[in-house]
């Protein structure tokens, strides 16, 4: 029962952390884009 609480934890924790990082880099890579298509 623990072990079972703590793995979901982990994958939660695993899941929550790959959108937060997936997130942050797409939108430094709209960033990008729009400085790109903007600043000439």
């Amino acid at each position: 029962m623990l072990r079972h609480v703590i793995l979901r934890h982990v994958i939660l924790r695993h899941v929550i952390l790959r959108h937060v990082i997936l997130r942050h880099v797409i939108f430094r890579d709209f960033k990008i884009i729009i400085y790109a298509t903007f600043g000439n």
